[in-house]
């Protein structure tokens, strides 16, 4: 079992397997796996956001920047 999970596995199920454990089982590893995907998908979505909000200051800073370099 250790070494299973040691090589990724996320959950262990003996057998004789009762059907309702088995069930809960495979239930829960969905929900995490729809979890993780939703918190993927945020993630990508707020680093374009930062990305496009870094982009839209530098040019106004740059603008800034090259004024004062003329003084």
């Amino acid at each position: 079992i250790v070494k299973g999970f040691q090589l990724g596995a996320v959950d262990y199920i003996v057998k004789p397997f009762n059907a309702s454990e088995l069930f809960a089982r495979v239930k829960t590893q969905l929900d995490l796996k729809e979890k993780t995907e939703k918190l993927r998908e945020s993630s990508e979505k707020n680093q374009e956001l930062l990305r496009v909000v870094l982009h839209d200051l530098t040019n106004p800073l740059s603008a800034i920047d090259s004024i004062i370099s003329l003084a």
